[in-house]
């Protein structure tokens, strides 16, 4: 028997029973859909965090102090800056106020830092100035002030002069941050940087608990952050009392946790693949029963056992790759809707409807083998005398 012939067999055995037929690849549907919706989804979500990494200064090594002990002076740090490999050293400290001016208030994060603060963080102002040296110094009222903290404060971000309250203290604006995209643990716009003297009264705390360091070029990232090393090495030998991280560490963490939500993404939705699969093995195995008969009848005429195997496999194949096409179509139809309510642009990437597509085919042919074999395997005298 041709195998085109037997393409148009399986496929008329298939479209002679629609309704069963749909309710078998509807399994395949949901398990394709579920495949390359969670894939997508995890495609938009690396992407939208490789973006916020992008964002963040390639160039600064960042130091965080974890225990209380350790005693750090703005001075140390910023004598940091006098090395070769080191462009702007930045001590600060940070935590959470209430900002009030009349009844308008917002929870705010404080930064208490220095000028340097600024350059490290490549932040640019669109009215005013940033903390001086001077306010430092003599321990000022100055603020800086986030585009969002203005904008709830006064309702707008003319606001150079202006006077708002913090913990029973007034400030004056000195400036106002340009608006910037929120990186990863830190929103620009809703914050307030004070003076380090200021803020570290405000905050209650006396000694620095983070730093940032700012690498002449990308080349000099690793001495750079030697030389914070070093600074940490004479406070303590203990290096789990403080953290040393720069871009390159928060790519390989990227990368390793990207892998992992892939692979977790991909195995939610394979289940439901392999759970349809059984599906299609059922109603196959129901087919060849109902469909004895005619096996038989086609062995007397002349139908060889491969030709009956090729058919069963056939129209398990074609039933998943069916499902698999409406799936695929399905998670185009919903990426706008869904991309909407997470706030990402989600599109199926070709790579990821070839993967989809693929595992739908395989799935028919795991699943369709044992129903083939079944049916290829069965006598002429003995399907002819079935009922």
């Amino acid at each position: 028997m041709r195998f085109t012939e037997l393409i148009k067999s399986a496929f008329s055995s298939i479209f002679s029973r629609k309704v069963r037929s749909f309710l078998t690849s509807l399994g395949v549907i949901i398990g394709v859909f579920a495949v390359s919706a969670l894939l997508s989804v995890g495609e938009a979500t690396i992407a939208q965090m490789s973006g916020l990494m992008e964002d963040l200064n390639a160039n600064v090594v960042q130091v965080s102090v974890m225990d209380e002990d350790i005693s750090i002076s703005a001075g140390e740090v910023e004598a940091l800056g006098d090395e070769q490999s080191v462009a702007a050293a930045a001590p600060y400290n940070s935590g959470r106020e209430t900002a009030k001016n009349g009844i308008s208030e917002m929870q705010v994060s404080v930064v208490g830092t220095t000028a340097e603060y600024a350059r490290v963080k490549d932040y640019s102002l669109t009215d005013g100035r940033f903390i001086s040296a001077i306010d430092v110094d003599e321990k000022t009222d100055a603020a800086v002030l986030g585009q969002t903290v203005a904008l709830k404060l006064f309702g707008h971000t003319d606001v150079v002069g202006q006077r708002f309250m913090m913990k029973e203290r007034e400030y004056t604006v000195v400036g106002v941050l340009a608006h910037a995209q929120q990186t990863i643990g830190e929103n620009p716009n809703n914050q307030v940087i004070v003076p380090i003297t200021t803020g570290s009264k405000l905050l209650g705390m006396g000694d620095i608990k983070q730093f940032s360091v700012l690498a002449s070029s990308p080349d000099d990232i690793a001495a750079a952050k030697a030389q914070a090393q070093s600074l940490m090495s004479s406070k303590t030998k203990d290096v789990k009392k403080y953290r040393i991280s720069s871009s390159d560490d928060l790519n390989e963490y990227m990368e390793e946790s990207n892998k992992t939500m892939m692979a977790l993404l991909g195995g939610i939705g394979g289940i439901s693949l392999l759970v349809s699969g059984i599906g299609i093995m059922n109603i196959m195995l129901v087919s060849v029963r109902e469909r004895t008969r005619e096996i038989g009848i086609r062995k007397a005429v002349g139908a060889k056992r491969s030709d009956i195997l090729v058919q069963f496999l056939v129209e398990a194949m074609a039933l998943s790759a069916m499902g698999g096409v409406i799936g695929i179509g399905l998670t185009f139809a919903l990426a706008s809707p869904i991309g909407s309510l997470m706030e990402m642009t989600i599109v199926p990437s070709v790579g990821i409807v070839v993967i989809s597509l693929v595992f739908s085919v395989i799935v028919g042919v795991v699943f369709g083998v044992y129903p083939a074999i079944k049916a290829s395997k069965l006598r002429p005298v003995q399907a002819l005398h079935y009922e």
